[in-house]
């Protein structure tokens, strides 16, 4: 930047803001000064980024700073807030994702990559996992142990170390022994510590007995145990056992110990009964740590180069490796980063406390010594889970307060009512969140109403109940659905509540991630699909026939099953409407294509009608809508098949995490919202419910993989159970993440309050669990109302049943404008088929399809028929992937791993001298659709399975048969459409038709003549 620029532009700042102390505002605001600023002192417009946390929120921001501008009334920030040259609004992905696009060429990666889904990256980690497996026999006594779902995640976390510059080093059986007996060092200083602390206090003790006896003996076998050699402990500690039947009491009323003494004597006998189990549990597989450590090691270096070298000769990445492959790039290439910084003139880092360590080393080469701006709320941090550390925000606060920038503390709510937002400052307090500072009550609000509501009921089933009663006096009284939220950590407990609201006949939205192939709508149109691409599923057929778009009784399917009358090729002749409906729609599909045949049915069948009637939130004719557009999307690509769609989206749906998320409605439902907390961030409802306050948090209890700075482990199988454990120094990680999850559970809580603007609504049953967030809740709960100083809080145990009002219910907003309308202009164009302009041209017309129709349920002809296609197949397969394996250089290698039948195809097309492959195979276009307009208004639609220009330009169309070279008319005419397509796209090159009959090892060539009629052209 230049040297006149003012120090407002030159200031890097630090801003902490509460919940709803105006952050969004602020960061608008600063954008628009700071742009004006620079434009007046430079001249120019600057380049700026700003980042932050989710897509919707970069919307939203975008169209804040539109408003703010258009408000200002100034034409020249309006147009810069809409460009997008300088003005760079995005999340931390897509800076890196920009990142990788323009200087990824250095590490290999193609610009234009391709980001896969999290299902197709996990799939290559087993496809490589396997194949390496598979070369090299050694490897197979990991499986012996792990199985390949292990595997996958070690050696996705060994992946990530490596590109993020770990060089780690296999855990060994030194580093083991060396650990032990630095615990048992530990262990002995204590017991000299404590036990002669133990000795001391007992024999000066008044009291006489036993108890006293027992504490002095406890106390001189742990000064005994830490005078003995680390090889003598296993006799010696069970010796110590045998002597000290139980630990000894220590009497509340005249206790022999004080609180801290004992408290340490119990924990280090406690660490001796754990101790003696070393010699049988632990020091017999210590050996196995260092060799399963170092095979994996091995191993998983080979699957790095090998998954690596994929990942950028196919330029596909998933989005975690965008992270990962921005910084391998900056450790192979630090330059581009200082040329990306040297492309903007500012940052601006929003939701600052969710950053990890990883994104901000990445974001500090980026910056580089541009000034920046960070906003953040270390107490509203909820993202440990994905390697967010809240410390990172404290860290760069103290230094930036230390006189290296600028800080701002912005601590006044303007969201929430006054008296509630007391009550979440004394709540919060308790576990040492700082206080918010509360606005002024606005001239509608009734400070004397209760602030908060505690409803506590004896089991979850009456909490649900509480809910919803409580939920349904709401909207009797007049409050809007979508005023009130719920909000919970677990999916479970809102589809509970759900249940509930749904019986009480309660308008909701249930927000969930992860649940768009559990859909029903989506489960009936992935039935229909299956229908449409395979026919003789009997067992989808059943599924189709008992949905209510193509319903079939079940006396009728069950007597078709019992007369073994259920096959396709049974049912389609069946006098039943639904069979005929499908049948027609089968034939609809084979004519215009899947998708067409798809959208067809979602008119006619009644699935959309349905959905807007049932739905009047639009969700489900989102989910529809979107399911649909993912299929069109997936059809327009190369090597789309829809078997391979069909069961993509049946892994999917079994995976219940995968984070397909649901289409979002067009319109925002007046509905109440069920969602989860970390869902809520960044939205604000005026009565929130918070569920399930008695619950413990979810804390780490073991770990399947260590990792430090410097070393690895994998777990081993131990003891007699064989169950796979890590060497004892995981414990003290173990501690530390729960520490740490402990701490953000309660940040969690602090941001489910901090939505409430007028109310809220706790509830839980009487079991209090440990680790929760009541666990030390020591406010008044009988129930009444509480009047504090500031707030007011009521308690309720027990709930009436209350009805909603009939104009309030479910379905009293149902959507009805469209139905029975005519959707013209949805209707498929009127195609033409490759195959029916076949049909049109030769004599292969339908009576003599009739008749071989007649023969095709003969065994003999039946086994001739799927020989053939599978021949076919095999020999389209296998092309197609040795022309993707030649487009990497990869023929040989992959030839190598072809069957000798399979490598016998390619040795016959390579000999054929007629027929170039060797130059076609570079350039083929595979699986090539293509939509063509006549003069005539006719509609030709078709897809080419094989064409390549050679050395010369000339266009060669491609046709490979395994059956006989006699019947090559047929072939030539299909041929013949094609090259009438290819040749209106290249009007000037020269296209051959070639026919290769692999089995013969024959050719057959002809000049395809443009200017030769056509019947139909």
């Amino acid at each position: 930047m230049q040297s006149q620029a003012s120090e407002f532009l030159k200031e890097t700042k630090i801003v902490r803001a509460g919940a709803g102390a105006g952050k969004t505002r602020n960061l608008t605001l600063r954008v628009l000064d700071w742009v004006k600023e620079f434009f007046e002192q430079e001249g120019r417009a600057p380049k700026l980024v700003v980042t932050t946390f989710t897509v919707k929120a970069t919307q939203e921001l975008r169209e804040r700073l539109l408003l703010f501008a258009s408000e200002q009334g100034d034409p020249l920030l309006i147009d810069y807030v809409r460009s997008g040259n300088y003005l760079q609004i995005s999340t931390i992905h897509g800076v890196l994702s920009s990142f990788l696009r323009k200087y990824g060429h250095g590490i290999g990666l193609d610009s234009g990559f391709e980001v896969i889904s999290g299902m197709d990256n996990r799939k290559s980690y087993f496809y490589w996992a396997r194949r390496i497996m598979e070369s090299n026999p050694s490897y197979e006594k990991l499986l012996s142990v792990y199985n390949f779902s292990d595997l996958a995640k070690f050696l996705a976390k060994y992946y990530e170390g490596y590109l993020l510059g770990k060089d780690l080093s296999p855990t060994t059986s030194q580093d083991i022994e060396l650990d032990l007996q630095n615990r048992f060092q530990d262990f002995q200083s204590q017991c000299k510590d404590v036990g002669q602390r133990v000795v001391s206090l007992a024999e000066g003790h008044d009291s006489k007995g036993k108890t006293k006896e027992n504490w002095i003996q406890l106390g001189n076998v742990l000064l005994s145990l830490s005078q003995i050699d680390f090889s003598e402990m296993e006799d010696t500690f069970s010796s110590a056992i045998a002597r000290i039947s139980r630990k000894p009491s220590n009497p509340a009323k005249n206790p022999i110990l004080d609180d801290a003494t004992h408290k340490e004597a119990s924990e280090l006998w406690d660490q001796v009964k754990d101790m003696v189990k070393w010699p049988e549990e632990i020091f017999p597989f210590v050996a196995d740590y260092q060799e399963f450590n170092e095979c994996f090691q091995d191993f998983a270096n080979e699957f790095v180069e090998a998954f690596l070298q994929d990942r950028l000769q196919n330029s596909s990445i998933s989005m975690s490796d965008i992270e990962f492959f921005a910084a391998y790039l900056l450790r192979k290439n630090p330059d581009f980063a200082l040329s990306f910084a040297s492309e903007f003139d500012y940052w601006m880092i929003d939701e600052f406390q969710d950053t990890s360590p990883e994104q901000l080393h990445l974001l500090k080469h980026f910056i580089d010594e541009s000034p920046y701006y960070l906003v953040g709320d270390p107490q509203q941090s909820i993202y440990y889970f994905r390697g967010a550390d809240q410390s990172l925000f404290h860290k760069e606060e103290e230094r930036l307060r230390s006189g290296e920038g600028g800080f701002l503390l912005l601590m006044k709510n303007y969201r929430t009512k006054p008296d509630c937002m007391e009550f979440i400052n004394e709540f919060m307090g308790q576990f040492g969140f700082a206080s918010m500072e509360t606005r002024d009550y606005k001239e509608h609000e009734d400070p004397e109403q209760a602030a908060a509501e505690f409803l506590i009921a004896d089991e979850p089933l009456e909490e649900n109940w509480m809910i919803a009663n409580r939920i349904t006096e709401l909207l009797n009284e007049g409050v809007a659905p979508s005023d009130i939220c719920i909000l919970s950590r677990t999916k479970k407990a809102m589809l509970e509540i759900s249940a509930c609201l749904q019986e009480k006949e309660v308008p909701h939205y249930l927000h969930t991630s992860g649940s768009f192939y559990e859909r029903r709508e989506i489960l009936d149109l992935l039935a229909l699909l299956k229908f449409l691409v395979h026919p003789h599923d009997s067992q989808n057929i059943i599924e189709l026939l008992r949905s209510p778009w193509f319903f079939v009784d079940d006396e009728k399917i069950f007597a078709w099953v019992e007369q073994k009358e259920f096959s396709w090729e049974q049912l389609k002749n069946k006098e039943d409407v639904s069979i005929e409906r499908l049948a027609l729609l089968k034939e609809f599909a084979e004519e215009y294509g899947i998708s067409s045949a798809l959208e067809k049915s979602i008119f006619e069948s009644g699935i959309l009608e349905s959905a807007r009637k049932y739905d009047s939130s639009g969700k489900r004719e989102a989910n529809i809508w979107k399911f649909l557009c993912d299929l069109r999307e997936g059809e327009r690509k190369a090597f789309f098949s829809p078997l391979s769609y069909l069961r993509r989206a049946e892994e999917l749906a079994e995976v219940s995490n995968e984070g397909e998320l649901e289409a979002a409605a067009a319109l925002e439902p007046n509905r109440v919202q069920l969602m989860t907390i970390h869902a809520s961030k960044g939205l604000e409802f005026p009565h929130v419910f918070v569920c399930r306050m008695n619950k413990k948090s979810k804390l780490s209890l073991t770990m399947d993989y260590y990792e430090d700075d410097k070393k690895f482990c994998l777990p081993v199988p131990q003891g007699e159970d064989g169950v796979k454990r890590l060497p004892l120094f995981s414990k003290e990680k173990i501690k530390q993440i729960q520490q740490k999850e402990k701490e953000e559970s309660l940040r969690l809580l602090y941001v489910a309050l901090t939505r409430a603007e007028k109310c809220l609504y706790l509830s839980w049953s009487d079991k209090i669990e440990k680790n929760s967030w009541l666990e030390n809740l020591s406010w008044e709960l009988s129930d009444e109302i509480y009047k504090r100083e500031k707030y007011s809080y009521l308690v309720k145990r027990s709930f009436e049943n209350v009805v909603l009002a009939k104009d309030l219910m479910e379905h009293s907003d149902w959507i009805e404008q469209w139905q029975g309308q005519e959707q013209d202009y949805f209707k498929p164009l009127e195609t033409d088929s490759v195959s029916k302009l076949l049909e049109q041209r030769t004599e292969y017309g339908r009576q003599q399809k009739k008749g071989e129709e007649e023969d095709f349920y003969t065994a003999e002809h039946f086994k001739k028929r799927m020989d053939r296609a599978a021949d076919g197949t095999r020999l389209h397969s296998v092309l197609e992937n040795y022309v993707a394996a030649v487009s990497v250089q990869k023929e040989d290698e992959f030839v190598e791993s072809l069957s000798a039948e399979e490598s016998e195809i390619i040795d016959a097309l390579l000999a054929m001298d007629e027929i170039p492959f060797s130059e076609l195979f570079h350039r083929a276009q595979l699986e090539w659709g293509f939509i063509l307009k006549l003069d005539s208004g006719r509609i030709i639609e078709g897809q080419i399975d094989f064409w390549a220009k050679d050395d010369s330009d000339n266009i060669w169309l491609l046709d490979y048969k395994t059956g006989s070279s006699g019947f090559s008319d047929k072939a030539f005419e299909q041929l013949k459409i094609y090259a009438f397509a290819l040749h209106r796209f290249y009007p000037e090159a020269q296209i051959n038709m070639a026919i290769a009959y692999v089995k013969e090892g024959k050719a057959l060539i002809q000049s395809y003549d443009p200017n030769q009629a056509l019947p139909w052209s």
